[in-house]
C-alpha cells in the first residue's frame, strides 16, 4: 500500500493497515518483511539526537548546563540500547575527526557519562582523540581518560600507557604524570 501526502487515514480503515506499511510511511523505510528495531533506533538517533547533538557540540562557548542535558540524553540511549548507541557514538565522532570544536566538546560530553557505560571501543576512540592535532581535543582526551583511570578502568590504564610519545611537551609530562600517579591502581 502507497500512502500520498494527501490521503488520510481513517480510523475505520487503521485495521486494514499493515504494521510494516504504516512503519514505511512515518519513516519512509523501504518494505520489510519483518522490522529491524535496531535499525529504527539507529535511525531515531540519526534523526532527532545528532542534529541536536551536532548543533550544539560545534558551539565553541557551549554552556556545561547544555551538556549536562545532553548527557542525561545520551544516557538514557545506552540505557535503551547501548549496543547501538555505542556504535552510533564510534561513527559520529570518526565523522567529525577534522572538526576541533566537535571533538573538544564531545569529550566534556563523556567526561559527564558513568565510566561503566562506555565500552571498550569508545575508550579506544577517547585514546586516539590524543593523536588529533588539536592541543584542545588532546588535553580534553587525557582528562577523560585520566578521570576513566580514577574510576578503576584497567583499560584506559593500559592504552594510556602504551600510547606513543606526545610531540607537545607539556601534554606528555602530563600523560607521564597520570601514569605514575595511577600505577599503584592498576593492580
Amino acid at each position: 500500500m502507497k500512502f500520498e501526502s494527501s490521503n488520510r487515514i481513517s480510523t475505520s480503515s487503521v485495521s486494514k493497515i499493515s504494521t510494516t506499511d504504516l512503519v514505511n510511511y512515518i519513516d519512509g523505510f523501504i518494505n520489510h518483511s519483518e522490522v529491524n528495531y535496531n535499525e529504527l533506533y539507529k535511525i531515531q538517533l540519526k534523526k532527532k539526537f545528532e542534529p541536536i547533538l551536532y548543533k550544539s557540540l560545534r558551539d565553541p562557548f557551549v554552556e556545561d548546563e547544555e551538556l549536562l542535558s545532553l548527557s542525561y540524553e545520551l544516557k538514557l540511549h545506552l540505557k535503551l540500547n547501548f549496543d547501538v548507541t555505542s556504535n552510533w557514538l564510534s561513527e559520529f565522532y570518526l565523522s567529525n575527526l577534522s572538526k576541533e570544536n566537535i571533538l573538544s566538546n564531545l569529550l566534556r560530553l563523556l567526561a559527564l557519562i558513568e565510566g561503566h557505560l562506555l565500552i571498550f571501543s569508545i575508550v579506544v576512540m577517547i585514546a586516539q582523540a590524543v593523536s588529533i592535532k588539536f592541543i584542545q581535543v588532546k588535553r580534553s582526551a587525557l582528562q577523560l581518560l585520566e578521570s576513566l583511570i580514577l574510576e578503576g578502568r584497567n583499560d584506559a590504564y593500559s592504552l594510556l600507557n602504551q600510547m606513543d610519545v606526545i610531540k607537545q611537551p607539556r601534554l606528555e609530562k602530563y600523560r607521564q604524570a597520570i601514569l605514575a600517579d595511577n600505577r599503584n591502581l592498576m593492580v
